[in-house]
């Protein structure tokens, strides 16, 4: 079992007609906290705990994280990749869950994994046919429904936009591309090269803007300066 670290986001997806919550680690690797997900389907949260740290491969990504809610005490989640959500959910014994109708899906579901595994091993590959494509369409209005406190200073008129640079850095930054590279990442996409771009770029636009602020402050100052004079 990994060591434990803390939660740098959360966020939700789709997942067997659910809602997930996925907790990011400060790497942007997704994790699912194991718990919730037991007590929703409906099987003892401690038979299923031991049953990970028994599993050679599972105890090996397991990760203990933290996080401080609302009501500002910390909380610890036992946590799997969300790469391994699918493996661990195959391997749960049916007759230990207590919803009829949650024991169907899962055996409807542990059928379905026989036959993409024999479809993988035995013609090389296996599709989805239920797999859609995510929505990733970021219209130019999407600046609007992403930023709508600052439509009074975002003026669209002949498909032109003013988006001033205070809107592409900082903690407030709420961005198309920001927001892209979430869905990519939940989507399971590696994209640290890409927010590591976005990072650099945000910080040199930053230091750069403050910069010429600085500047000009400091031409006005000259401006607005005089030298006094005494005559004898």
């Amino acid at each position: 079992m990994r060591s434990v670290t803390a939660v740098s986001q959360i966020a939700t997806v789709p997942f067997q007609n659910q809602e997930l919550a996925l907790l990011f680690t400060t790497d942007s690797q997704p994790m699912v906290a194991m718990k919730p997900i037991c007590e929703n389907i409906g099987i003892d949260w401690r038979s299923q705990r031991k049953r990970i740290m028994r599993d050679t491969v599972l105890n090996s990504v397991v990760v203990m994280m933290t996080t401080t809610a609302s009501d500002g005490k910390t909380y610890e989640f036992t946590c799997l990749p969300l790469d391994y959500l699918n493996g661990w959910l195959f391997g749960i014994d049916d007759k230990r869950i207590k919803k009829p109708e949650v024991r169907q899906r899962v055996l409807e579901y542990k059928r379905e994994c026989y036959r993409v595994l024999a479809d993988y091993w035995l013609h090389g590959q296996a599709t989805n046919p239920r797999q859609q494509l995510p929505d990733l369409n970021y219209p130019a209005e999407s600046w609007y429904q992403l930023n709508p406190q600052l439509n009074h200073r975002m003026a669209f008129k002949q498909a032109r936009f003013h988006i001033t640079a205070d809107l592409l850095y900082g903690p407030d930054a709420n961005t198309p591309i920001s927001h892209l590279l979430t869905q990519l990442n939940h989507q399971g996409y590696d994209i640290k090269a890409c927010r590591m771009e976005l990072m650099a770029m945000r910080h040199h636009l930053e230091t750069t803007r403050n910069a010429l602020n600085n500047i000009t402050r400091t031409a006005g100052l000259a401006n607005s300066a005089s030298l006094a004079f005494s005559i004898y």
